[in-house]
């Protein structure tokens, strides 16, 4: 059970305190969401189908992803009014990925190893090819490479009238190699099917409101099992109690970790300017207590202390959310406990999703639910 793995103090009360702390911050962004829309056509049109691949590492998140848009037509400020994109992210860094190819199907499911696919897109040595089943020369598509995301943007220009079916088809199935290998672990037994009349946008919003109804369950869960685990003492009774334990022993690991998330709790009841500073404070006790417990006793105690502070405090003021997912996915990696462990990969789920890593969020997400099957 949880209360057997940690006794955790502040960190708790970090999680719940700090939360409310800059509350206008999240407002801001939820205003701004509903009059600000991007046009699907300069992001690549609607979703029809989005594939994610988890490594089983405990302590990494390795991912590909491969999403699949529908097609774009009249778009504007482009480079072809009428294109078709495809997305996909890799493991590694560039260098890693010497070739790929993209074998898709119109119509109906067919073999790979039979080779009857309609289209393949080839890319090597920075160039991309389209063939059709007849292995002839149709078009270059564009390429977009973001090499920080690890990402390919492939947009596939809709002027061949064979290509041009895309706008009528029902359904398309991929086959992803990567190197010459399978990118998906279910590749020889079926292909990626992608719907591409289902409305994207609605199916988007129910997945959406199906992650947080999950995380937020998870959080509760998590909350009932921790009450009563922390003690009832004021702020300042707290900070004074740890103090005089870190003047005591200044590599008290335990003492830094919980003075530090009680430094950002107080923040979370102060103005705005001096939360900034105290929470900054925070950080310098919460980061030496990180290094000096790593790999001892208390390390689950000490990192939860500060994964909860960091998926606390607002984004876009301390940019803290990503080093939060990182902290929640180590505390994974630390435990047996598979409620805990399911806890600590939705926390990392959401702390990726403030910083836009949304692959990562997603690969954290299918985390937590396979602990708990």
């Amino acid at each position: 059970m949880i209360k057997k793995i940690m006794t955790v103090n502040a960190a708790f009360v970090c999680l719940f305190g700090v939360s409310i702390f800059f509350f206008f911050d999240s407002q801001l962004d939820n205003l701004l969401g509903k009059f600000i829309r991007v046009h699907p056509s300069f992001t690549g049109g609607e979703l029809a189908g989005d594939f994610i691949e988890a490594a089983e590492e405990n302590d990494t998140l390795d991912y590909t992803r491969y999403t699949v848009f529908k097609p774009v037509t009249n778009a504007k400020w482009v480079d072809n009014s009428e294109y078709w994109q495809l997305v996909l992210e890799y493991k590694n860094d560039l260098e890693a990925l010497e070739s790929f190819a993209i074998y898709i199907n119109f119509d109906n499911i067919k073999n790979y190893k039979n080779y009857n696919w309609d289209y393949a897109i080839k890319f090597s040595e920075g160039q991309g090819k389209i063939y059709d089943s007849e292995k002839n020369f149709i078009c270059k598509p564009q390429l977009i490479i973001l090499e920080k995301e690890n990402q390919i943007k492939i947009r596939i220009p809709l002027k061949d009238k064979g290509l041009q079916k895309i706008l009528g088809t029902k359904k398309t199935w991929h086959y992803l190699l990567v190197n010459g290998k399978p990118v998906f672990t279910n590749m020889n037994a079926q292909p990626l099917e992608a719907d591409m009349e289902e409305e994207g946008k609605a199916k988007d919003n129910n997945s959406a409101k199906e992650d947080q109804a999950y995380i937020k369950q998870t959080k509760e869960i998590f909350a009932e099992a921790m009450e009563g685990d922390f003690d009832s003492n004021s702020i300042e009774e707290n900070l004074a109690f740890y103090k005089k334990k870190i003047e005591e022993n200044p590599e008290d690991f335990i003492s830094l970790a919980n003075y530090g998330s009680n430094l950002a709790k107080k923040g979370g009841n102060s103005s705005v300017v001096k939360a900034v500073i105290l929470v900054n404070e925070s950080y310098t006790y919460l980061n030496k207590a990180a290094n000096l417990a790593r790999g001892k006793e208390g390390e689950v105690e000490v990192l939860l202390n500060r994964a909860s502070v960091s998926a606390s405090v607002p984004e876009q003021v301390f940019a803290k959310s990503e080093s939060g997912a990182e902290d929640f996915v180590r505390l994974a990696s630390l435990t047996d406990d598979a409620e805990f462990k399911a806890y600590c990969y939705a926390m990392a789920c959401d702390c990726y999703q403030k910083c836009g890593k949304t692959t990562l969020a997603k690969v954290a997400l299918q985390k937590s639910k396979k602990v708990l099957e």
